[in-house]
């Protein structure tokens, strides 16, 4: 499913008898091995293969953030409250309004800790966050500090971390497969929000374009009733570990499905697999 060499990573998946595969660095030759080859797509991207999304401060309409941060029936706890392209502001029991400006150089808020999304941004992605008056960040369930004293760097499964001190600010830099970052806080100012992330359009971007999920509560701890919604209709539904292990392997037929009371899922990533109107798309479960 996925490899990483020394300078390049691999990832394949299966869709309707075929293998995609897609490979990224900075390689120069590949050899497909077989004694008999069909060949159904081959795409190459170079050089700018990368895309940026950063917040425009300055310019964010507050009052209509405010407006959806007070509104539970449209912009409900666990779903994005504001999107700039990929970047996804997700509302938590907490989320307290927006304090901004128009003109100035940085939002803040009193309430307590905010999540920024980026699930649908194709990967590798690279979040660059410039912050004040944070106590703490977890990103994908993994705490990387929570003492108001943030290392310089730090390696997670699935992402790379740095920060930097500047001008009494600190600058963070994210970079790998993660989907959403939690901002620890009571009071939070933020600087700069920017995403890069992989422009290759891979069969993986159709499929997460075609069927999106979203997974509730998650990170989630043991015992928590586990929801998982769709935008189109549910077929079948695979839980597996990261052994490889099926754990779980039902049909459905709706757009929305509850893990069953009787899983008992230890501490641990999993992964949520889900068919939907032919497609098949994957996302990481974290229980705590």
């Amino acid at each position: 499913v996925s490899y990483s060499g020394s300078n390049f990573s691999f990832t394949s998946s299966q869709n309707a008898g075929l293998t995609l595969y897609n490979i990224v660095g900075d390689f120069d030759t590949l050899e497909i091995l077989a004694n008999n080859l069909c060949i159904f797509e081959f795409c190459l991207d170079e050089n700018d293969s990368i895309v940026a999304t950063c917040l425009d401060i300055p310019n964010l309409p507050s009052s209509q953030i405010n407006s959806n941060i007070s509104d539970n029936t449209n912009y409900p706890i666990g779903e994005p409250f504001y999107n700039e392209g990929n970047i996804d502001f997700i509302k938590t029991p907490n989320t307290y309004p927006w304090s901004h400006q128009t003109g100035d150089t940085t939002i803040c808020t009193s309430g307590g800790s905010m999540i920024i999304g980026v699930e649908n941004a194709l990967d590798p992605k690279t979040l660059y966050l410039t912050l004040a008056y944070e106590s703490g960040l977890v990103v994908d369930g993994d705490t990387v500090f929570n003492n108001s004293n943030p290392p310089s760097s730090y390696s997670g499964s699935n992402f790379s971390f740095n920060s930097n001190q500047n001008a009494g600010l600190t600058e963070y830099t994210i970079t790998g497969s993660f989907d959403e970052v939690e901002i620890l806080a009571n009071n939070l100012c933020i600087y700069e929000v920017c995403l890069e992330e992989n422009s290759l359009f891979t069969v993986e971007n159709s499929l997460k374009q075609a069927a999106k999920i979203k997974v509730f509560p998650n990170p989630s701890s043991s015992g928590d009733q586990i929801t998982i919604t769709c935008n189109s209709i549910i077929d079948r539904v695979q839980l597996s570990n990261l052994s490889g292990q099926m754990i779980l392997n039902l049909d459905h037929n709706s757009d929305e499905f509850n893990l069953p009371s009787y899983l008992t899922l230890k501490s641990g990533l999993y992964i949520i697999s889900i068919q939907s109107n032919g497609y098949r798309i994957t996302q990481k479960l974290i229980v705590n």
